[in-house]
C-alpha cells in the first residue's frame, strides 16, 4: 500500500492546514457526554475542522473473536501515553461497566469509514479521530465528514448553516430516509442510543408529515431518470409556467422543474441534505431558470450547489462560475436559441 501511495503522491502524506483560529470547542452536551460546538458562525461548505486519524484499521480482522479483542489491546497499548488516555476516555456504548476498558467496543462505536486504500479494495477501513470522532448523531446533520487520502486526513465540512453555539451534527446513518421509529430503532441495534433530534423529537401529525416527506425524498433518489425524462419533456414542451394543478386524487400534477422545485424545498423542510440527491435537484433548478433566464434564482441556486459541491468534495466543480455568470452557460435562453 504503502508504495503505491507514495507513487500516487509524492510527498505522501502531503501536508495540510486546520482552521486556525478554532471553529469549535469539545464540551459536555448532557447525555451524549460530550460533543463539538460552533465557536463562531460557519457558512455550507466552510472546513469545521481537519485532523489525522489517531489509528487507521480494516473493517475486518481475519481471527478469531477473543483474539482481535487482544490484537486491539496492543494496538493501543502501543500509541503514545496521551493517546492511550485519550481513547480511554471515549464510549462503548456496549459496556456499562466504565471500569473496563474494551478497544474493539470502542473502535465500533467511534469509528469513520475511510476512503478505500491501495492495494486494499477489498477491505473497507475505519478511522478514529481526535475530535471529529466526538461528532454526535442527528437525523437531520448539519455537518459531512469525507477522507482526504493525498494528506490521510479526516475533513469536516458544514452543509448547513450553523450558528455560533450550535452543536456540530453528523449522520450516523447511510441514510436518513427511514421513518423515525425504524431510525430509532437502527441507531439503538448499532450504537446504544435513542435520537433525541429535532427530527426525532417530533409527535403526532408532525412525525407522520415528516416520515411521509423522507419516504418522497427516498422516491426521488430512486426515480432520477424518470425525473430527468420528466424535465426533458418540459423542455419538448416549450418550458411552460403553469399554475399549479391538481389532479383527481388530490395530488399535485408537476412538471419537470416544479418537481424538482417541490423536492429541494422538502430538503430544507426536513433539514436533510443527501449526498446523492442535492446535485441532481440543483442542476434541474439552475438549468431550468436559466431556460427561464431568471438571473436572480440561477445566482440562488448555483451558489447553493457550489456550497454543496466544497462541502462533500472540497471543490467547486464549476458551479462558482455558473453563479458569477449565469447568462454565459449554455442553458440561459436555451429555447431562444432554438427558435422559441
Amino acid at each position: 500500500m504503502g508504495e503505491q501511495l507514495y507513487e500516487r503522491y509524492p510527498g505522501f502524506p502531503l501536508p495540510f492546514t486546520s482552521p486556525s483560529p478554532a471553529r469549535y470547542k469539545i464540551v459536555d452536551v448532557g447525555a451524549a457526554d460530550a460533543g463539538m460546538i460552533a465557536l463562531d458562525t460557519i457558512t455550507p461548505g466552510d472546513t469545521i475542522a481537519r485532523e489525522r486519524p489517531l489509528l487507521l484499521m480494516p473493517h475486518v480482522i481475519n481471527a478469531n473473536p477473543s483474539d482481535v479483542e487482544h490484537i486491539l489491546d496492543d494496538v493501543v497499548d502501543s500509541m503514545y501515553v496521551e493517546n492511550q488516555n485519550f481513547i480511554r476516555t471515549l464510549k462503548d456504548w456496549r459496556n456499562t461497566d466504565k471500569a473496563t476498558f474494551r478497544a474493539q467496543g470502542v473502535f465500533s462505536t467511534n469509528m469513520f469509514q475511510v476512503t478505500d486504500l491501495p492495494g486494499h479494495d477489498d477491505c473497507g477501513y475505519a478511522g478514529l479521530a481526535r475530535d471529529i470522532s466526538r461528532v454526535n448523531h442527528s437525523c437531520s446533520p448539519n455537518a459531512h465528514v469525507a477522507f482526504d487520502l493525498e494528506t490521510m486526513t479526516f475533513i469536516l465540512r458544514a452543509i448547513l448553516p450553523i450558528m455560533k453555539g450550535d452543536e456540530v451534527t453528523y449522520c450516523y446513518l447511510g441514510s436518513g430516509f427511514a421513518g423515525a421509529a425504524a431510525r430509532q430503532e437502527e441507531l439503538e441495534r448499532r450504537y446504544g442510543f435513542v435520537c433525541r433530534c429535532t427530527a426525532c423529537k417530533l409527535t403526532g401529525t408532525a412525525r407522520e408529515n415528516s416520515d411521509y416527506f423522507r419516504r418522497m425524498l427516498a422516491e426521488r433518489t430512486l426515480g432520477y431518470r424518470s425525473d430527468d425524462l420528466l424535465f426533458a419533456q418540459w423542455l419538448m414542451d416549450g418550458a411552460p409556467v403553469r399554475p399549479p394543478k391538481i389532479d383527481a386524487n388530490g395530488q399535485e400534477d408537476m412538471d419537470g422543474l416544479r418537481l424538482a422545485q417541490v423536492t429541494w424545498d422538502l430538503c430544507l423542510r426536513e433539514r436533510y441534505i443527501d449526498e446523492n440527491l442535492w446535485e441532481q435537484l440543483l442542476a434541474r433548478l439552475v438549468k431550468g431558470y436559466s431556460v427561464l433566464k431568471d438571473e436572480e434564482k440561477v445566482q440562488f441556486y448555483a451558489g447553493v450547489a457550489e456550497q454543496l459541491s466544497r462541502a462533500y468534495t472540497g471543490t467547486d466543480r464549476g458551479w462558482d462560475a455558473v453563479s458569477r455568470n449565469p447568462r454565459r452557460t449554455d442553458w440561459w435562453a436555451k429555447l431562444d436559441k432554438k427558435g422559441r
